[in-house]
């Protein structure tokens, strides 16, 4: 598959086949893991691949069910807390969610909170990272394809300012990124073939999601920064100056093509 490929195919899987990912697709799982691209090289973090027997323990107590989900595998993300490491755990995690995707592995997100120190003792963790989010992972129940019909906002919402039909196709590969609760926070506008990334504030979700919402934009944003190189590109994030204020939102970050 190509990029846009594994876009269009992801979906958040629940339901696994019983069973262990075969050896041969877990080394590539490993070799994936230790590619991934970081937002910001400054900023240390640590991928690790576990088994549900492994993390078991872990879950015991958690009322809501949204949160817990039987996967014979799960990817443990953990950070230093510094600025940008929601965003950069959304960017690399949603590589590699992408890259299973190109496997046949099925994945969710989860904001699962579980016990960090029962954590500590299942895996290696830095003394200076945090436990941030997990990814469940296996074969899923019924075989990955194209995504028909998603749930998304508009083009027309998505957009700040005058449509700018010229790069749908980017924008596309956008709208088809996963968020806590479909919040869909990401609004773009695009100008001086630079694409500047905000935050859609809301009172209510931003107390309901916390620490997820900048999470969504570094998930929304490696589908913009990956779906330009597909597309032949040279993308540069930057930390522009020249950037419009919008009503309610909150500038990120931008994309120049």
């Amino acid at each position: 598959m190509n990029f846009i490929d594994r876009v269009n195919t992801r979906k958040s899987v629940r339901k696994y086949k019983e069973g262990s990912i075969e050896q041969e697709d877990l080394k590539k799982i490993d070799s994936i893991i230790d590619e991934v691209k970081p937002l910001d090289e400054s900023i240390s973090f640590k991928a690790k691949l576990v088994n549900y027997n492994q993390m078991k323990e872990t879950f015991k107590g958690i009322k809501n069910m949204y949160f817990k989900v039987k996967a014979p595998h799960y990817i443990i993300l953990t950070s230093e807390i510094k600025d940008g490491y929601k965003e950069n755990i959304g960017f690399v995690g949603e590589q590699i969610v992408l890259q299973l995707t190109n496997l046949g592995v099925g994945s969710c997100w989860l904001g699962s909170p579980i016990d960090e120190n029962i954590l500590r003792n299942i895996i290696e963790m830095d003394d200076n990272q945090r436990y941030i989010i997990m990814i469940a992972l296996g074969y899923p129940l019924e075989k990955l394809s194209v995504v028909e019909q998603r749930k998304r906002i508009s083009m027309k919402e998505l957009m700040l300012e005058e449509k700018n039909t010229e790069h749908e196709f980017i924008f596309k590969a956008l709208l088809s990124a996963p968020s806590a609760v479909n919040s869909q926070p990401w609004r773009i506008n695009f100008i001086d073939n630079r694409i500047d990334f905000y935050k859609k504030n809301n009172f209510i979700t931003n107390k309901l999601l916390g620490k997820y919402g900048e999470l969504d934009m570094g998930i929304g944003l490696s589908h913009i920064y990956f779906a330009s190189k597909e597309f032949g590109y040279s993308p540069k994030i930057i930390n522009s100056n020249e950037t419009k204020k919008f009503k309610d939102t909150e500038y990120f970050f931008s994309v120049q093509l």
